[in-house]
């Protein structure tokens, strides 16, 4: 005799955030063409590294679909200021991060190719426009990690 057991194990679900500071190369509302809902997306050039004695350092380029209510308001806010071509520096929250590559269609790098990071902006924490702070939420509780503590099936410290 066996047994059938109809219930279906939960799938396991993985996050990687990434949290960084850098420039807003890009802000736009993404309209597809015929049927589709829009959505807004931001490219920011992420900083890394040591400054050299010009005050630069590294940047890694994130192109990133803004997701949850209170990223899509932090990216509306700020999209009077990029229109106006102002400075805008901001510590974000990706997740589903991934390497991309493509090939640029315009400008002076027309037909070489390029890489980026593909993923989604969990949350934007602080924003400063032109050196001054205009958003800060890194005091408002991060939802992601609220539900991750709770869950279970969480991996104990000696497990990861």
């Amino acid at each position: 005799m066996t047994t059938q057991t109809t219930s279906q194990a939960q799938p396991k679900a993985y996050n990687l955030h990434t949290v960084g500071m850098g420039f807003v190369n890009r802000l736009r509302f993404v309209k597809p063409e015929g049927k589709g809902k829009g959505y807004w997306c931001v490219s920011i050039g992420a900083l890394y590294g040591i400054e050299d004695e010009n005050g630069r350092s590294e940047s890694s380029l994130f192109d990133l679909n803004v997701v949850g209510k209170a990223a899509k308001e932090s990216v509306q806010t700020l999209q009077a200021a990029f229109n106006e071509g102002k400075k805008i520096f901001v510590e974000f929250k990706a997740g589903d991060s991934r390497a991309e590559h493509f090939q640029y269609k315009k400008g002076q790098r027309a037909g070489q190719w390029g890489s980026c990071i593909k993923g989604t902006l969990l949350q934007l924490r602080k924003a400063w426009v032109n050196g001054e702070l205009v958003i800060d939420t890194s005091q408002q509780p991060d939802q992601d990690e609220v539900s991750d503590e709770s869950r279970d099936d969480a991996p104990s410290a000696h497990q990861a």
